[in-house]
């Protein structure tokens, strides 16, 4: 579990997934989301969650900063909250978007005061585990029996691929012998059913793994080399492109 802040970003941020839930507050400004086949203008007060998975893009809203603070929350976390309340096997998802609800901005600035005292453990877990029920019975849709994997034949071994071999070159011809449909094919159906290309959701699972090693302590260098890319200034591009930030902003602000 990780609070992370953004502040005066002006960066866009391209169309990408997280592992884990994330839920923000926009603190000031504006900011643009595309989730879901909609578009949202967040503005100070309003919460978003991105589901774990989910395809999303942010972008500035009329070329000006805006501010938030976001709650990373682990998958296994929330299914621990939702069998408590639900019961087990169940499927959750979260709305994207809360607007100006005042109980739901007093409970997120209630967690965030006691996160960021480190003398108060005992208490940010309370208010912690009380937040994450809030948002599962009064902002997600819980009940419906875990769908199967929700990916087609061909792009379902294609994904599994890339998810074990991230950190290698992989070509499309390779994902196209794999799965049996040619690259084209192959190509379109995977971005359809994940947001993204495969050459993109290969740069996300580098990147998500690159801040695994970066939070252990390990430095740019050796943690670009080991997440597959050609080098550090390449991975540096690929990096900021995605969070916003570079890897020793962060590192900094990860601390």
């Amino acid at each position: 579990m990780r609070m992370v802040t953004g502040t005066d970003i002006l960066n866009d941020f391209p169309k990408h997934v997280h592992d884990d839930c994330i839920a923000g507050l926009i603190t000031a400004g504006k900011r643009n989301m595309t989730i879901a086949g909609s578009n949202y203008t967040l503005s100070s007060g309003d919460i978003f969650i991105i589901n774990s998975g989910e395809p999303h893009s942010l972008q500035a809203s009329g070329g000006k900063p805006h501010s938030y603070r976001v709650l990373i929350i682990p998958h296994d976390i929330l299914e621990t909250v939702a069998a408590d309340i639900y019961g087990s096997g169940l499927n959750l998802v979260f709305s994207n978007f809360i607007k100006k609800d005042r109980d739901s901005v007093r409970r997120f600035n209630e967690l965030i005061n006691v996160l960021d005292d480190p003398d108060s453990i005992l208490e940010s877990g309370s208010v912690l585990f009380s937040f994450l029920e809030y948002l599962v019975r009064y902002h997600s849709t819980c009940g419906f029996p875990a769908e199967g994997n929700k990916f087609s034949i061909s792009a379902k071994p294609a994904k599994e691929y890339i998810d074990n071999n991230f950190r290698e070159q992989i070509s499309l011809d390779e994902l196209s012998d794999l799965t049996g449909v040619s690259p084209f094919h192959l190509n379109r159906i995977f971005t359809e059913e994940t947001g993204m290309s495969p050459h993109a959701y290969q740069i996300h699972r580098r990147i998500e793994f690159s801040k695994r090693l970066l939070l252990e302590g390990f430095s740019i260098a050796y943690v670009s080399a080991e997440s597959g890319f050609a080098d550090q200034s390449h991975y540096t591009r690929f990096f900021k492109r995605i969070t916003g930030t570079t890897p020793g902003r962060f590192v900094m602000y990860n601390r």
